[in-house]
C-alpha cells in the first residue's frame, strides 16, 4: 500500500513504485537496488547511487546491447570507481522502471548517459551496475520509504 503522501497517480508526486531489495546480488553491503531495463534488451539489479556521476552497466550485460557505443565515441574515457579508475565508454540509452503491478500506476522511461567499462584482457568486472544522480535520477522525482522496501518514482 502506498505511503499517505506519496500517492500514485496524476498529479502527485509519483506515478510508479517498486519494492527494492537492500543487498546487491552476489555483494553483502546494504543498498536499494531495483530492476531496471538498460535499453531495450538488458532487465537487470542496478543500485540506486545519488553520488555516481552516471549510470554504469556491465561489460557482460551490455553484450545484449547494440554495440554501436563503440563506434560513435572516438576516445574512451576514464571513471574513478571505488578509488580504481576504469576505461570505458558513455553512452546515451533510454532506461526503464516498472512500477509493482500489485502498487498501481506506471513505469517511467528516461533517456539516461550511461559508462559501459571497456576491459582488458583476462580482466574480471567485480562492481555493481548503478542508477546515477547525473544522467538519470536528476530526471526523475524519486522517494524511499525504507519502513516498507518501496522506491516511488515519477516524472518531473
Amino acid at each position: 500500500m502506498a505511503s499517505p503522501g506519496l500517492r500514485l497517480g496524476s498529479g502527485e508526486f509519483a506515478q510508479g513504485a517498486i519494492r527494492y531489495i537492500d543487498t546487491y546480488p552476489g555483494d553483502f553491503y546494504s543498498r536499494i537496488v531495483v530492476p531496471a531495463r538498460f535499453g531495450d534488451a538488458v532487465l537487470t539489479w542496478a543500485i540506486v547511487d545519488t553520488g555516481a556521476p552516471w549510470c554504469i552497466l556491465s561489460p557482460e550485460e551490455s553484450r545484449a546491447l547494440d554495440t554501436v557505443y563503440r563506434t560513435r565515441h572516438a576516445e574512451i574515457i576514464g571513471l574513478t570507481i571505488r578509488g580504481a579508475v576504469c576505461k570505458g565508454w558513455l553512452y546515451r540509452m533510454p532506461i526503464a522502471i516498472e512500477t509493482d503491478p500489485e502498487l498501481g500506476g506506471e513505469g517511467i522511461t528516461e533517456e539516461a548517459t550511461v559508462f559501459i567499462p571497456e576491459l582488458e584482457p583476462n580482466q574480471e568486472w567485480l562492481i555493481p551496475n548503478f542508477l546515477g544522480l547525473g544522467g538519470f535520477l536528476e530526471r526523475i522525482r524519486f522517494a524511499v520509504d525504507p519502513e516498507s522496501s518501496l522506491f516511488y518514482f515519477g516524472a518531473l
